[in-house]
């Protein structure tokens, strides 16, 4: 059984499928969006040059802004 790793956001390698463990409770869009705490999510791609990600959660694509990204923690599963 491999050890789950802990990662922003940001840095989650494409098609990983990663739980969020702390994301900021001062980001309302963020909460609207899925990003809370126990939400299951995979990353689908990163825009060019620190633009948005494209994250799949819950069958919907979500886009999220790198810097939003950055304020959120993950483990991978």
């Amino acid at each position: 059984m491999s050890k789950a790793m802990r990662f922003r956001l940001d840095e989650v390698p494409l098609l990983k499928v990663c739980r969020v463990i702390e994301a900021p409770s001062d980001a309302l869009r963020l909460q609207e969006l899925g990003l809370s705490p126990g939400r299951e999510l995979r990353v689908l791609r990163r825009g060019f040059a620190g633009g948005a990600l494209v994250l799949a959660i819950d069958g919907s694509r979500r886009c999220v802004r790198r810097r939003e990204a950055r304020r959120c923690w993950v483990d991978t599963l």
